[in-house]
């Protein structure tokens, strides 16, 4: 899995300048490319435009990167999706409440139809330093793509694994969910890992409240490519995570024969 050629969706805000803070600190990990890209409603370019622009390819963190700005007209999500690079790092303002039910924000949709890997980041996140990730699974084997992928984001960072099953169901005891988790974590053949059951009927809450605990500046995660009928609940706890999660939250779509 190569992160070398970063894409860096922008619209000048604070959250998207922390985006490319971490971005940055990414790619002179990697020795790899910055593309800072910009969707536009009109193709006229104004003063303030062009000065949004200069300032941030004269970011203290991109010296020493080459690093490349690139605008277009259209739908930003179409257009975002459409760029073929390795790795998209977005900023991320999230909802919150009522809104968070009824509203999928950008980057959440970017995540869902991105056919690379997707790191959202609400503030400056150190992608170059992620010793602790934490992973929530549904246990499913056939999920192979993504856990291929998060084993190399794993191998990548040199980081420790954490595995979370959040669960429900009053009669099922934690010791037995994380039996499966260590079976799971066996047949997917993980290294350097450890297991969490923990009970709770919000299971995005939960997610982020043990990453919370533990420290861990990265959540990675398989999400569907749509909600659908079958999907629902999955997809609104990716949604939640990507869109309440204060960390790191990298994500891949599932492959279709996965759904």
């Amino acid at each position: 899995m190569s992160m070398k050629r970063i894409l860096v969706p922008v619209d000048f805000s604070e959250v998207s300048k922390d985006a490319v803070r971490s971005a940055a600190s990414l790619a002179r990990k990697t020795e790899g490319d910055i593309v800072i890209f910009h969707v536009i409603e009109t193709s006229v370019e104004t003063e303030t435009l062009r000065g949004n622009i200069d300032n941030m390819l004269a970011m203290r963190e991109l010296k020493g990167i080459t690093t490349h700005y690139k605008q277009t007209t259209g739908n930003p999500i179409d257009e975002i999706v459409g760029q073929q690079l390795d790795l998209i790092v977005m900023g991320s303002e999230g909802a919150e409440g009522i809104e968070n039910l009824v509203l999928s924000t950008l980057s959440e949709k970017v995540s869902r139809k991105a056919k690379c890997p997707v790191i959202n980041v609400k503030k400056f996140v150190d992608l170059a330093n992620i010793k602790s990730i934490v992973f929530p699974t549904d246990m499913k084997t056939d999920q192979t793509s993504v856990i291929k992928d998060i084993k190399a984001l794993q191998s990548f960072y040199g980081a420790h694994l954490h595995l979370i099953k959040v669960f429900n169901d009053t009669l099922v005891l934690e010791r037995d969910v994380e039996k499966r988790l260590e079976d799971f974590a066996s047949a997917m053949g993980l290294n350097d890992y450890s297991v969490t059951a923990r009970p709770n009927i919000d299971k995005a809450e939960e997610i982020l409240e043990f990453a919370n605990e533990i420290h861990a500046p990265m959540v990675a995660m398989g999400i569907h490519d749509r909600h659908g009928l079958g999907k629902i609940l999955g997809g609104f706890i990716a949604k939640d995570v990507i869109n309440q999660g204060k960390i790191a939250i990298w994500t891949k779509v599932l492959d279709k024969e996965e759904d």
